[in-house]
């Protein structure tokens, strides 16, 4: 595609964004198959919030998940694998997406026992982020433990840079990671710009959303 096709810097930035929530296996999906009713997540400004759920979704190997996002994000559905789905801010013309990958600890090469010796404080470990920052292909901005749902988890923020048709773009997402049994619970929200310093300023904007939709995260077979 060339840049004689588009219409728009804006335009550019939002078939990247498209092109690179296709093709990165770590950071895409958010669609769950099944609306529940109330959402209990309240949004910025004072946004409403739509709660979906896993548990009849064919890729998420039998695990049920309920999380919420904004009611004016639209839920697409993911095109790899272990990816669940995609959920778009502005009904799907915005620049920032959230998404929700499921993994087997087998697919990953980890063992029942190395997981079960996992921590918050062990999977955070700056050489740890550092590398799973690598493994999105991306560098580290910030990262630590975290407390979702009372399992072993992380967040990292990680930078990362594409060049497509002549043109380059910073995507900045934030990432949290959780281990619950056999699984790994990837949660990647982030946004997209064609400069760093931009990117940057609106993951940082939007990170608030992002930590309630990562916040909102519910396991009900946690709790049986």
């Amino acid at each position: 595609m060339g840049d004689d096709e588009f219409q728009s810097i804006g335009d550019k930035i939002k078939c990247l964004n498209n092109y690179i929530l296709r093709k990165c296996v770590w950071f895409f999906a958010l669609c769950l198959p099944c609306i529940s009713s109330p959402a209990a997540t309240n949004f910025p400004g004072g946004e409403a919030s739509q709660t979906f759920d896993t548990t009849a979704h064919p890729k998420a190997k039998g695990l049920g998940l309920k999380i919420d996002v904004p009611v004016s994000w639209k839920i697409e559905e993911g095109k790899r694998p272990n990816t669940i789905g995609l959920a778009t801010s502005h009904n799907g013309l915005g620049l920032e997406s959230c998404a929700l990958v499921i993994n087997s600890l087998q697919q990953l090469g980890w063992s029942q026992a190395t997981a079960r010796s996992e921590t918050s404080e062990s999977l955070s470990i700056k050489r740890r982020l550092a590398e799973a920052a690598r493994s999105m292909g991306g560098r580290l901005i910030d990262g630590g433990g975290a407390d979702l749902e009372g399992l072993p988890s992380r967040w990292l923020l990680v930078a990362s840079n594409y060049a497509r048709d002549g043109s380059s773009f910073s995507y900045y997402t934030a990432n949290w990671q959780i281990l619950y049994r056999q699984w790994v619970i990837n949660l990647t929200c982030g946004t997209v710009d064609k400069s760093a310093s931009e990117a940057e300023s609106r993951l940082r904007h939007f990170l608030p959303t992002f930590r309630l939709i990562a916040n909102s995260l519910l396991i009900p077979s946690r709790w049986e």
